[in-house]
């Protein structure tokens, strides 16, 4: 059997950006936004506490059944965008993981197509692999969006196989 792509989580596979946020900080940063946006109270005490992804996991999944799709994916988009700020903020300390650019380029060499699929977003993915000089080494990004569901759902995944034809 033959490989011909491998696709890669970001953080804590490639790099370490995890040490480097304030998780709660950001927590509680989209917590504010669901209220501000008129999430039922009930159904935000009901995802909170449990860790930053199953909180927005289950509330992507969540606001898709209490308010039209439009208005859903404008609050989940205010949430991604508080979160983001956070991520931002330890961008500049991330870390690469030991052996990833080596890895990367034996890869490369060897005509495998390499894709990540994060939970963080676009611009922070992107910040990182400029920052560690890796983003020549990546075929395609799907990073955290409003249109598809996160994983462990598929279609990040999906997605970034049809990327890499």
């Amino acid at each position: 059997m033959k490989i011909n792509s491998v696709i890669f989580d970001l953080d804590r596979t490639l790099v370490n950006l995890t040490d480097f946020v304030d998780w709660g900080r950001a927590e509680g940063l989209i917590l504010r936004v669901y209220v501000k946006e008129g999430v039922p109270e009930n159904l935000v005490k009901t995802f909170s506490g449990r860790g930053l992804i199953p909180l927005l996991v289950n509330m992507n999944e969540e606001l898709l059944k209490v308010f039209p799709r439009e208005r859903a994916e404008m609050i989940q988009a205010k949430a991604y965008e508080a979160m983001e700020k956070c991520e931002l903020e330890g961008v500049p300390s991330t870390q690469l993981m030991p052996g990833c650019p080596q890895v990367l380029r034996w890869l490369k060499a060897h005509g495998v197509k390499r894709g990540i699929v994060s939970f963080n977003s676009d611009l922070v993915v992107n910040k990182i692999l400029d920052l560690h000089d890796i983003g020549v080494l990546i075929d395609a990004v799907v990073a955290r969006d409003v249109r598809y569901r996160m994983k462990p759902h598929p279609d990040q995944f999906l997605l970034c196989l049809e990327k890499l034809g």
